[in-house]
């Protein structure tokens, strides 16, 4: 490795910071740069009460447990501080130019010496930084899926409304926002629902209300069924985690055998006939449990394999739907006046506040002439990290899901195996295919605003570490079973067991023993 090699990691969130760190440790000259004063991403600047979704136990790096109690669902404060104590314990604060924005990537003009030149703003004049400081052999996009400008809507009369409109971004910097008496929320996501159930748990008074507005119902999902919790039952394990996308790997298996037979119109028949499968309710007992009952306001029409994406469902969030604790209103905003809120069924009056939880408009900063990629509210990517038009960058932190860290952490992975040429890409048109084929299944489920990035699962995760040459069974390895493990049958047996049932997490996928673990199929080939 040329120890002059020099990268560029944009954004110093929890994805920012795993590259960095990978880069810094395999010799490489790192520097990050980060829009704002501190580290940690969306969580050094979301509402204050966010939390996450899934247990702490999910969410850190594997080589670096909290140093510090934290909750269950750890808070933004929690993760931020955390983040900062990650950057400190690695050495990377050090890389950090804070208050320094990418605004533009160009192609370093360099006979012989490709790589890019960037671009930038800074807030702080006396750090100003030299053309050969801000050229670079590679860089690493870790600006994430929720890195964009604020999705503000207009609506006609608002001008007249009288009361404060506030994204949903910006309440940090209005803390006082869910205060006042009557509120009404745009929006049915993550976000939307955290504020909701904030004002409505603060209520001290009937006349105090908390007003829902969203277009189309979605499934929520308990944090448990039956005391068991879900992620842990469905998605931190490998039977539950992994079986269902090995199903949907053989019907795409079946289906790219018997599909190229088809003429055109069967094709297009067989697609229909699989939207109509899709457009059909879920079953009642699905319904059940997940706590939904008949008649009740939220409960989607079609099954849960339409909808993009899954959130966990707050404590008592359907209940107070129910009672009217949180009032639900299916529609669209018509038009605003005097502190009212018009919709097509029904008028909400006396809102003291409107907040807007309707997302982020996609704005991180690509290479010119490389402007299309950005789509889908992120962008889609072979194996999501690179995209085989843009040389010399790679995208990581482009997932979302329930095990997001470990698929961070893996992508970091195959990014370095990448860097160092250990793997062999498919052609661009195979990789493009690929691309193809992931844009066509979100577009279908989220439509044509949404659905990249959205591969944070343990197939994906597998299918990395095959790219790499590493088993991804990573409990029998961790026993020594795979490879060339000895045979008992005792051992095998319980290995499997924990394999298939126990729980998958950091832990599984700590830096140092999968770099160790490249190197020693590196070294056996």
């Amino acid at each position: 490795m040329d120890p002059h090699k020099r990268v560029a990691v944009i954004g110093a969130g929890m994805a920012g910071l795993a590259a960095a760190r990978a880069f810094k440790a395999t010799g490489w000259e790192v520097t990050v740069f980060e829009a704002s004063a501190r580290v940690g991403g969306v969580w050094s600047s979301c509402y204050e009460f966010a939390r996450l979704q899934t247990r702490s136990e999910s969410y850190y790096f594997g080589d670096f447990p909290f140093p510090f109690p934290v909750d269950e669902f750890a808070t933004a404060d929690q993760l931020q501080a955390y983040f900062e104590a990650f950057a400190l314990h690695t050495g990377i604060k050090d890389a950090i130019r804070f208050n320094t924005k990418v605004v533009r990537i160009k192609e370093r003009r360099v006979q012989g010496r490709p790589g890019w030149a960037l671009e930038v703003s800074t807030l702080d004049s006396s750090a100003s930084l030299t053309p050969d400081a801000l050229e670079f052999d590679f860089v690493v996009s870790a600006q994430g899926l929720y890195s964009g400008a604020p999705k503000m809507l207009c609506f006609p009369g608002q001008e007249d409304f009288g009361a404060p409109i506030i994204h949903s971004a910006h309440l940090k910097s209005h803390p006082g926002t869910l205060d006042f008496q009557n509120i009404a929320i745009v929006g049915l996501g993550k976000t939307a629902v955290d504020c909701a159930m904030r004002h409505a748990n603060n209520q001290n008074s009937m006349e105090r209300q908390t007003h829902l507005i969203f277009r189309t119902p979605t499934w929520f999902a308990p944090i448990r069924i039956f005391g068991l919790r879900l992620p842990e039952v469905f998605e931190h394990n490998r039977f539950m985690g992994t079986s269902k996308d090995t199903w949907r790997s053989l019907w795409y298996l079946w289906r790219g055998i018997t599909e190229p037979t088809l003429t055109e119109e069967q094709r297009a028949a067989k697609e229909a006939k699989e939207d109509i499968e899709r457009e059909k309710p879920a079953s009642p007992v699905f319904a059940w449990l997940f706590g939904y009952k008949k008649g009740d306001p939220l409960r989607p029409a079609a099954k849960v394999g339409k909808q993009c994406g899954l959130n966990m469902q707050p404590e008592r969030f359907l209940e107070y739907t129910r009672t009217g604790r949180i009032q639900t209103h299916r529609g669209t905003v018509e038009k605003l006046s005097n502190r009212t809120i018009h919709l097509a069924s029904t008028t909400i009056k006396n809102v003291d506040a409107l907040v807007l939880a309707t997302g982020f408009k996609q704005t991180m900063v690509v290479p010119d002439g490389f402007e299309h990629v950005i789509e889908g509210g992120g962008a889609f990517l072979y194996r999501g990290i690179v995209h085989p038009d843009i040389r010399d960058m790679a995208f990581i932190g482009m997932t979302s899901g329930v095990v997001t860290v470990p698929a961070t952490t893996v992508a970091v992975h195959w990014l370095l195996a990448f860097v160092r040429g250990d793997l062999l890409l498919p052609s661009r048109d195979l990789q493009m295919e690929e691309i193809q084929r992931e844009r066509k299944r979100a577009q279908k489920i989220c439509g044509v605003d949404g659905g990249a990035g959205r591969n944070g699962s343990f197939s994906h995760i597998d299918r990395l570490c095959m790219d790499m040459g590493i088993t991804p069974l990573r409990k029998l390895k961790k026993r020594g079973l795979v490879p060339n493990g000895s045979w008992n049958p005792l051992l095998w047996c319980l290995g499997w067991i924990d394999e298939l049932f126990g729980y998958y997490g950091p832990l599984d996928y700590k830096f140092d023993d999968v770099e160790a673990e490249i190197a020693a199929r590196k070294k056996s080939v």
